[in-house]
């Protein structure tokens, strides 16, 4: 028989993952983003997101780990380039 306190616990405990695991997708796209900017030899900061297609800002929406990936289906928003699996691979890592 479940008790009170051990639904409660379970709750937590989900709670608990989830916050780490976004923390931790949030980081890792983070992470991501500054090593490719590094790498071209560009600001970490600024200047903001964009497309590497169509060098079109990215919106809100589209700088959600994992989530954003899958909605657009591995694809940038002008829906002309492929994103790479490296992405989702980081983020979830």
């Amino acid at each position: 028989m479940i008790t009170v306190g051990e639904n409660f616990d379970s709750t937590v405990t989900v709670a608990i993952i989830a916050c780490f695991a976004t923390i931790g997708a949030c980081c890792g796209s983070f992470a991501q983003a500054a090593a490719t900017r590094l790498l071209q030899n560009e600001a970490i900061i600024s200047p903001p997101s964009r497309c590497r297609q169509c060098d079109r800002r990215l919106g809100a929406a589209e700088l959600v780990p994992i989530i954003s990936w899958l909605y657009q289906q591995g694809r940038c928003a002008c829906q002309k380039w492929r994103l790479s699996v490296r992405y989702i691979i980081v983020e979830t890592g």
